[in-house]
Formats: structure tokens, sequence, C-alpha cells
């Protein structure tokens, strides 16, 4: 409200901070719908078109399956001719929006993510994009895929310091599933799932109850799963 007062009285940059504070103050709660409010309007309020609020809103419009608004911000985003590490943020919320929207087929989807983190191997959304090729991969019954991301998932997050996160976690949890025994998968994925819920990642948190799910039910375990 703040922020939309400012911006009423045309202190534009005023109204940028306060809808910068709302957003992180809204990521800190896992309130997705009102950072992509506060994200917005901080965009709106900015000199120049700010690719990296851009990129950190079609996020949230993701997780919010608002598929229109993330092809909008995407469009806005390619006129601006983002630089490499930027272009591929925007690629990956493209190819993410048409997976949860269901109108592309997985092998397409898969061609396009491969030729994404094999072009660009260090992007923001990078982590995000292995964890949806391996998911992929997985579906589509590619195991030698789904084993190889998995590997260069925790081998990326290694070298970042982060071999302990909840998308490490996932991808170990992963290979221990596919080609151990589904039981050794179980408490990574409830550390994954603690992991996630920390951080207010609800995606990843969505995705690792999911394969705690399958992997009790390849254990036996219905009641649980």
């Amino acid at each position: 409200q703040a922020a939309r007062h400012f911006l009423a009285a045309g202190r534009n940059a005023a109204a940028k901070q306060q809808a910068m504070d709302a957003a992180r103050f809204a990521l800190s709660l896992g309130a997705v719908r009102e950072r992509a409010t506060a994200l917005s309007l901080a965009l709106g309020t900015s000199e120049v078109f700010d690719l990296d609020l851009a990129a950190d809103l079609g996020a949230c419009q993701l997780e919010l399956r608002e598929f229109e608004d993330v092809e909008s911000v995407c469009r806005t985003a390619d006129r601006q001719q983002p630089p490499g590490e930027l272009r591929a943020d925007f690629t990956y919320l493209r190819i993410a929006s048409d997976y949860f929207a269901g109108c592309v087929r997985h092998p397409a989807l898969m061609t396009r993510l491969q030729d994404l983190v094999s072009t660009q191997p260090r992007f923001r959304f990078g982590v995000a994009a292995r964890t949806l090729l391996m998911r992929l991969a997985c579906r589509s019954g590619n195991q030698s895929l789904g084993l190889r991301t998995a590997r260069e998932l925790r081998r990326v997050l290694r070298s970042a310091g982060n071999d302990s996160s909840g998308h490490a976690l996932l991808a170990l949890a992963y290979v221990a599933s596919k080609y151990y025994s589904p039981p050794r998968a179980i408490p990574m994925l409830r550390l994954a799932i603690e992991k996630a819920k920390s951080s207010n990642d609800l995606g990843l948190e969505h995705l690792c109850r999911s394969g705690l799910c399958a992997v009790y039910r390849q254990s036996g375990e219905y009641a649980r799963s």
C-alpha cells in the first residue's frame, strides 16, 4: 500500500523500495502471490525494464501456474535482448511453463532442456532446469539420462557448496530409488522436504512429497504412501 501511495505521488524510487521490501517479506513467509504482486509493482516503477526482477516475477507466476503471464514477461524480456545467463532464465521459464501446462510432448521438452543446460551451464534456474530434466527423463523411461542428470545436478550443487540442499538430496534419492533400493531413498526425501519447507520452496516440497509417496508405494508401505 505504501508503494502504491508513493507511486501515485510520482515518487517512483521510494515506491520501488517499498515494493521490494514487500517482496522480500513475502518471500520469507512463502507467500508466492503476494510476492508476485510486489515484484510486479516494483517492475512497473523501474525507469528501465529490470530483467532480474522480471525473472523473479516469472518464477512466481510459474509457481502460481499463471502461464499467460509467464509468456507475457518472457516476451517483454526478449525485446530487451538479454545477455546469455538472463536469456537462459527466460528460456527455462518458457520450457517449465510448457511442461506444467501440458501443451508440449515430453521428448521435445527434454531436448530443449538438454540444449539449455549444455549451452548455459550456470544460470539462475540451472538447478531447477536439471531437476525438471531429471523428472522428465524418469517419466519418459530414459533411465540413463535421469541418472546422468542426477549426477550432474549433485556435481553442480557440490561445486557451489550446496551439496546438502533439498535439490541435492532429491537427486541422491532419485539414484538410490532407481538403482539401489527404494527404502534407501526415504530418509533422503524426508530430509529434502524439511529443507524445502525451511526455504519456502513450495515447488520442491511438492516434488519431494510426490517422490516419497512413490517410494513408499514401491516399498509396500501403502498406508504411508
